[in-house]
């Protein structure tokens, strides 16, 4: 994704820089090296650049992604204002550095801080952010205890300046739409007080 792309694209202009610095330092040395010292030096150098982009992209990727990773609560609502479903999202990076998400389902806010009896879970199949238009976008799996049917869904959200993050959900089964509606999500720490704001201004009792 473009995201991953302009992160990967500054690590390596950071890797080419350093194997610059360490090939003008190797070439100096080089004359009062033996052949094995050489190839010593060679697979040193090789081993500490690996690492050195490994690093940089970690760090660059905490960095980029610092407003979203990490863990949420959020509560989402159907257009008819009927029951919420409340869930904990977790945000961090795959082992290949894309942005992953999981999601447990709860029926009620007291479940949520406890986070037991949860009623289904959900998976990213790919998701980015983007920063400048503080967008998050996210293609989701769910598995619902009580359906016998995986549904599918996308979940696009904005990020306030407040830090939260509001948006909207559609989910599909069997390549047709079953439900949509509206999400509201913070950090646990200040979840209850602002999501009841939220929903007191949609004209929802919890």
């Amino acid at each position: 994704m473009a995201s991953r792309a302009r992160i990967q694209a500054v690590a390596a202009a950071t890797l080419a820089t350093a194997s610059s610095v360490a090939a003008i330092v190797v070439d100096r040395l080089r004359p009062e090296m033996s052949v094995a010292e050489q190839i010593i030096a060679v697979l040193g150098v090789s081993i500490v650049l690996y690492l050195a982009y490994s690093a940089t992209e970690s760090v660059l990727r905490r960095v980029y992604y610092r407003h979203v990773r990490g863990r949420w609560h959020y509560v989402t609502v159907a257009p008819s204002g009927g029951n919420q479903n409340y869930a904990v999202m977790d945000i961090g990076f795959t082992e290949e550095g894309t942005l992953k998400y999981e999601v447990q389902l709860h029926r009620n806010p007291a479940e949520l801080k406890t986070h037991e009896n949860a009623i289904g879970s959900a998976i990213s199949e790919a998701m980015d952010y983007d920063p400048k238009r503080r967008e998050l976008h996210i293609l989701y799996d769910v598995d619902l205890k009580e359906d016998k049917d995986r549904r599918r869904g996308r979940l696009r959200m904005t990020r306030n300046l407040d830090g939260t993050m509001t948006g909207m959900w559609t989910s599909v089964r069997n390549e047709k739409e079953i439900s949509r509606g509206e999400v509201f999500a913070a950090r646990p720490a200040q979840f209850d007080a602002k999501s009841t704001r939220w929903l007191k201004l949609r004209e929802i009792e919890r």
